[in-house]
């Protein structure tokens, strides 16, 4: 006897997918870490706790809220706030254009949410050396504000020759007592709340000057000379382009699965991924692609990639093979930006502590070598 539930079973689960559907279940996204649907109230609920970003967080619950009165989901995600950063509403536009918009938009928040991952992972990761170096800052700041001073008097007094370490010192200790007297003569004629409008107004015009030089050409040089440099590093270099390799197949295979043309896919991508670099080789390898390039040359071509990730454009031509090569690819550039950045703070720590002992070692003996020589001097 033939089961008629199945076609109502199928109705409801398209009907679950639909964009126009109820917000609690449309579209139903699928998380990066499991083949299982998420409505998509519950994906940005999970984004915004994962979020570190306050402006962020609250540009998450503005468009859970307007999900949640019935507003479509096109309508809703067509229209993010600003804070929500440039590439999810590429991405979305993108999804909007081409009819796939649960894919994109899934994808979208998966990569935010793999982005915020990684920052909230590498800031507790980090915590300890920054808590170590604010506190051996603050040490040094006090060495230099009120010990270096009262030494400095004592040995004027008794006429000490100074050495040139201790001299280095006695100057470092002049700057950061000039740039404390300075701080609290304006204290001072401001008040407290004045020097505190004076702190707010003087971020504030930071921020702001950034946010006016970011799109200008001069800060798209100044940040490919950056990532240049930083490609050079040793631990740091090798890390970036995981990460942003990573990342940039992990999009390549959601517009490619989305039916996005491939060379639209290509500037996608490397648009949303940010590494200008990238994004200059991704550009020539999508124009010959456009002449009528096989991928896999123009990928060649570009030197855009690493070699060993060219034999993935052999399969460009079969669709559903080629997302499965850049999946795997992606994963692959995960697994190594991690074991980087493992290896980076097994390595990175031990150099802080060194430092941070270095440092306040040299300051002990440059405030006590003249100590010794007077010692001398008077035996």
């Amino acid at each position: 006897m033939t089961d008629s539930t199945h076609p109502t079973n199928d109705a409801n689960r398209n009907d679950a997918v639909r964009i126009g559907s109820p917000p609690l279940s449309s579209p139903s996204l699928m998380t990066g870490s499991s083949s299982r649907p998420v409505p998509l109230v519950t994906s940005l609920r999970v984004l915004a706790e994962e979020s570190l970003s306050p402006r962020l967080r609250r540009a998450i619950k503005e468009v859970i809220a307007a999900l949640e009165v019935g507003q479509p989901a096109e309508q809703v995600l067509g229209n993010l706030p600003q804070a929500f950063p440039r590439h999810i509403s590429i991405l979305v536009d993108a999804g909007i254009q081409s009819g796939q918009l649960p894919i994109l938009a899934d994808e979208a928040l998966d990569y935010l949410l793999r982005q915020s991952q990684f920052r909230r992972r590498a800031l507790w990761s980090l915590s300890y050396v920054a808590l170590l170096s604010a506190v051996a800052g603050l040490i040094l700041f006090g060495i230099m504000a009120f010990l270096v001073p009262q030494y400095r008097a004592i040995h004027q007094d008794f006429g000490t020759q100074l050495p040139a370490v201790t001299r280095a010192l006695i100057f470092v200790s002049d700057g950061v007592n000039g740039v404390l007297t300075w701080v609290t003569a304006a204290t001072h004629a401001l008040g407290w709340l004045g020097s505190l409008l004076v702190v707010v107004v003087a971020v504030g015009g930071l921020v702001g000057l950034g946010q006016w030089v970011r799109p200008r050409p001069f800060a798209r040089r100044i940040r490919r000379s950056y990532q240049r440099a930083l490609s050079w590093m040793p631990l740091l270099g090798t890390l970036f382009r995981a990460l942003s390799l990573s990342r940039f197949f992990h999009l390549l295979a959601a517009l490619v699965a989305a039916d996005i043309p491939l060379p639209k896919a290509l500037r996608l991508a490397a648009t949303v991924n940010d590494d200008l670099a990238l994004s200059t080789g991704v550009e020539r390898t999508a124009l010959e692609i456009e002449h009528g390039k096989s991928a896999l040359d123009a990928a060649r071509a570009s030197e855009a990639f690493p070699r060993e990730s060219l034999p993935l454009f052999c399969s460009a031509d079969n669709r559903a093979l080629f997302v499965e090569a850049l999946q795997g690819a992606s994963q692959l550039y995960d697994a190594r930006s991690q074991m980087q950045f493992a290896v980076m703070l097994v390595i990175l720590e031990p150099l802080i502590i060194f430092g941070v002992g270095l440092t306040v070692g040299l300051t002990v003996i440059a405030l006590f070598m003249p100590m010794v020589t007077l010692l001398n001097a008077l035996g």
